[in-house]
């Protein structure tokens, strides 16, 4: 709730500056050089005493004697959302459950700025039915990833639990970067690392992580992290004050995001070496160490991004190999388990092996297990590594700077929990809300059998592909959940031309060196 001062005297001590925002009001800013109003308020327990809303929209409370009010349009009264969920539910209903409907009502971009009303009011607000028609069209000329035959992505229609997080993540509007602009999130939050890093396993009270807005972006800042761990003086004098140049390697099935996080962070893409792989798509440990040891004068060995499921085969590294060669090297070890990660909550986690030795690893439960987008995270073998090499020091917001977990000092523990000290965010989605609940909801138990489904599913798909050879051939045997295989001349058998858009179009298409077509089929329920 953005406050601001009405009327009254400010309360004593404290100081007071504007707020920008909006133009509106006063804001207290503290109360002491260590201490925020806020904070202040809320350890004396003061009671915040809501008021009405008069007929500017001004909803008026009463602190300690203070008059406080937030701005909120006059239709934004508590039952709106009860009314506009009450409309809106039916069409989310037929748009999630007509399965006879295809995947998407395809039109080009001419036709669709045509059919549907793009332009946004300039004066007085639309009405009701503008607002619903307005959802009706975006349910519409949408994809619908809950159809069994969305076959294009590495995610899918959502969880419903995972809807109604996604609901109540919206309701709070959160931010979960300090402590005290949302307490239980950031406990939520520690608690889903240490169970997270616990199955991947790291050792207890050695490791940390955080959330983070997706997969490419958990990538980009491991390789922030390695950077200014490995690099120091790159954190303060750029990459160029490096007398050598740092080389990351990954494979060359690997995701695209490595090359651009390398681009971003003024590496280059040239920096990064593609190491071959191996028949079924892993990278070849062989092939490394060769690239490493051929090097130049001028360039240094810096980071291997390993993967555990590939994009297009869901190809497995072998990260225990991978990691011996790190170790001999000093690289850092960053693993992408963002999809083939969801096998550390089952018992066929073998695939993983060796990811107890990564330095870092990226991990999207909005893949395998259903989450709505997004729900990211990142974890790193060294505890207080993410905070020391990310920090800028923001004692305006976090107050707990220098405090070392656990602490015997309230404001210790507190500002261990700054979650925005630990990541290149300040502001954030509650994206944790999802997986807590998604969690508590289904348990352990539940999360193994969605995975061990989807991979049974998959065998039922290879094994009914392989009984076909007339019609199908494998590209390569399959890892996890993703099924690749070619399709042999006449390729309509797979399209039945009466389905229209929910044929093979929305199958995922593949180059191979060959310049052959593969149709890739990634099952998830």
């Amino acid at each position: 709730m953005f406050l601001r001062a009405i009327s009254s005297k400010p309360m004593r001590h404290a100081k007071w500056r504007t707020v920008e925002r909006t133009g509106l009001g006063w804001s207290p800013l503290t109360s002491s050089p260590q201490t925020p109003v806020g904070d202040s308020l809320w350890r004396a327990g003061f009671q915040l005493v809501p008021g009405v809303m008069d007929e500017r929209g001004v909803r008026e409370a009463h602190v300690n004697g203070v008059k406080f009010g937030s701005m909120t349009p006059p239709d934004e009264d508590p039952d709106t959302l009860a009314r506009l969920f009450e409309l809106v539910q039916p069409l989310v209903d037929r748009f999630q459950d007509n399965w006879e409907r295809p995947v998407v009502t395809y039109a080009d971009p001419v036709a669709l700025r045509s059919a549907v009303d793009l332009t946004l009011p300039d004066r007085r607000p639309t009405s009701r039915d503008s607002f619903l028609g307005a959802v009706s069209d975006l349910l519409q000329y949408s994809v619908r990833t809950g159809h069994p035959l969305f076959l294009n992505r590495l995610y899918t229609g959502s969880d419903a639990v995972g809807q109604i997080a996604e609901l109540v993540c919206a309701v709070l509007n959160a931010s979960p970067d300090s402590f005290t602009a949302a307490p239980l999130l950031s406990l939520i939050t520690e608690e889903i690392v240490n169970e997270v890093g616990t199955r991947f396993g790291y050792p207890g009270g050695t490791f940390d992580g955080t959330f983070v807005p997706g997969g490419s972006y958990a990538n980009l800042q491991a390789m922030v992290v390695a950077r200014n761990a490995l690099f120091p003086q790159a954190r303060t004098d750029g990459v160029a004050s490096l007398s050598r140049r740092p080389i990351v390697f990954t494979s060359e099935e690997a995701h695209f995001s490595i090359l651009r996080a390398a681009m971003v962070l003024g590496f280059g893409e040239c920096s990064v070496r593609k190491i071959p792989c191996g028949p079924r798509g892993a990278m070849c440990p062989e092939e490394l160490s060769r690239s490493i040891e051929k090097l130049g004068h001028d360039e240094i060995p810096f980071m291997v991004c390993a993967t555990a499921g590939t994009t297009v085969r869901g190809a497995f590294d072998d990260l225990i190999c991978i990691s011996t060669l790190c170790q001999r090297g000093r690289l850092w070890l960053h693993v992408d388990a963002c999809w083939g990660g969801a096998l550390v909550f089952t018992k066929q986690a073998d695939l993983l092996a060796g990811s107890e030795l990564a330095d870092s690893i990226a991990f999207s439960p909005h893949k395998v297990l259903g989450l709505p987008l997004q729900c990211s995270m990142l974890l790193t073998s060294k505890r207080g590594i993410l905070r020391s090499t990310l920090t800028t020091r923001a004692e305006y917001l976090y107050h707990g700077n220098g405090a070392k977990y656990p602490g015997q000092e309230i404001h210790g523990i507190e500002g261990w929990l700054d979650i925005g000290e630990k990541s290149l965010q300040c502001g954030r989605r509650g994206d944790v809300i999802k997986f807590w609940l998604y969690w508590k909801r289904q348990g352990v138990e539940g999360i193994c059998q969605r995975v061990e489904s989807c991979i049974s599913l998959s065998e039922e798909l290879e094994s009914l592909l392989r009984s076909q050879q007339e019609y199908f051939t494998m590209v390569s045997d399959r890892w996890f959940i993703n099924v690749c295989f070619w399709v042999l001349p006449p390729v309509d058998l797979l399209c039945d031309p009466a389905a229209g858009s929910s044929g093979p179009d929305h199958l995922a298409r593949s180059r191979l060196p060959c310049n052959s077509c593969c149709e890739y089929c990634r099952v998830t329920e």
